[in-house]
């Protein structure tokens, strides 16, 4: 569990990335959808969402850890 003030931070790390990436991200981490769901609300590949997925997280690592 986070805190409120943790998830404020998060979502707007979130909402500061590419729209394709700030979409499946949300979904996933905000939503907590599962990578099937959001494939087919998204009407997108898996692998599409995988990959996305995996830049999104890479990306929002790097901006958290360069904020601390």
């Amino acid at each position: 569990m986070i805190s409120n003030q943790e998830y404020s931070i998060l979502l707007s790390h979130i909402e500061e990335l590419d729209e394709k990436y700030c979409n499946v991200a949300k979904m996933r981490f905000i939503n907590d959808l599962a990578y099937e769901e959001i494939a087919q609300k998204l009407d997108l590949p898996l692998n599409t969402v995988r990959t996305r997925l995996k830049r999104a997280k890479e990306m929002l690592v790097k901006r958290i850890g360069q904020q601390e």
